[in-house]
């Protein structure tokens, strides 16, 4: 088997699935491998994030498109080094969720990443605290759509119509925790 060059990822969509790419794959990276994860910002996805980032050591953080996150190997992945989501401690996990959160200076993806957090919480059955999360989560884009609403009203002002498409705030203010 040769080791992948490039490994783009957009299968991790349970955490089953998420522990058998890792294990599979990853120890088969070797250094200077490209790592695409194509949900690593999905919002109901964070088991991703608490994996790749438990891997930081061995991994270079290179840059970010759209929900997209890509690393490249800067030392070889053991198979040791490799764990189970459900392995991690929450408190571990969520530590290294906010690792990811820190990653991105792109306002709209930190806000996925704390809706993530959320989710997060809520899969470790720590229903209050996610709750909390996405009050505090809902309160910033509350704020953020005054600032965005008021930029276009200066704008509008000055005689540029500028068309919002405010959707994926109202997304977020309409989110809530189901189980």
């Amino acid at each position: 088997d040769e080791a992948p060059s490039v490994l783009f990822v957009d299968v991790m969509k349970t955490i089953a699935v998420a522990d058998h790419v890792f294990t599979s794959f990853f120890p088969r990276l070797t250094i200077g491998s490209v790592v695409i994860h194509q949900d690593y910002f999905h919002h109901d996805l964070p088991f991703i994030k608490v994996i790749m980032e438990s891997l930081a050591h061995r991994f270079e953080y290179l840059g970010e498109c759209n929900s997209s996150a890509v690393f490249r190997c800067i030392a070889p992945v053991l198979m040791s080094d490799v764990l189970s989501f459900a392995d991690i401690d929450d408190n571990v996990a969520i530590s290294l969720h906010r690792c990811a959160e820190r990653r991105t200076r792109n306002v709209y993806r930190r806000m996925l990443c704390r809706l993530s957090r959320a989710r997060l919480l809520g899969l470790q059955g720590r229903r209050t605290d996610a709750e909390a999360e996405l009050r505090r989560l809902r309160l910033r884009c509350l704020i953020l759509r005054c600032f965005f609403l008021f930029g276009c009203f200066l704008l509008q002002r000055e005689g540029i119509v500028f068309l919002q498409n405010s959707e994926p705030l109202d997304q977020f203010l309409q989110v809530r925790i189901v189980h």
